[in-house]
């Protein structure tokens, strides 16, 4: 099935009309946090400043590629991926593939510093271990920066 798309016109001004407000921010965070009774603070308060403030969108954009390369020896998973976070990226495929920590290898050995993509496990490196899954052979996967 073809993707389906609806064309909008770009927003490129800050006072373009609604502000978007994305589903999540991250890995899980909602996009907005309330705490209390904004509004009955306000009411009740001695004064009171009444401004609005916006900010541009920020986008992140890597300074290097996601990758990795990943076999599969039965339930056993060796992969080959720079990381900041090793126990984290562990327990995240892990999860997502229902195996122990333990029997998932990691050889990342240029940690470096974190331009974009070494905190955390994201979408190309899970692909690549799910390509190596369904193919039954080591598996690469890769995104541009």
């Amino acid at each position: 099935m073809a993707p389906r798309y609806e064309a909008q016109p770009a927003r490129t001004g800050l006072d373009g009309g609604e502000s978007f407000v994305p589903p999540a921010v991250g890995i899980g965070h909602p996009a907005e946090v309330r705490h209390g009774d904004v509004e009955g603070a306000l009411a009740k308060a001695a004064k009171r400043i009444d401004a609005l403030y916006e900010t541009p969108p920020q986008y992140h954009n890597a300074m290097e590629p996601h990758a990795i390369v990943a076999a599969w020896d039965g339930d056993t998973l060796s992969i080959d991926t720079p990381s900041q976070g090793l126990a984290m990226a562990q327990g995240r495929i892990a999860g997502l593939f229902g195996i122990a920590p333990g029997n998932i290898h990691i050889r990342s050995p240029f940690l470096g510093g974190g331009f974009g993509s070494k905190g955390l496990m994201s979408g190309p490196q899970v692909l690549g271990i799910l390509a190596a899954k369904l193919v039954g052979r080591p598996g690469q996967a890769r995104a541009a920066p």
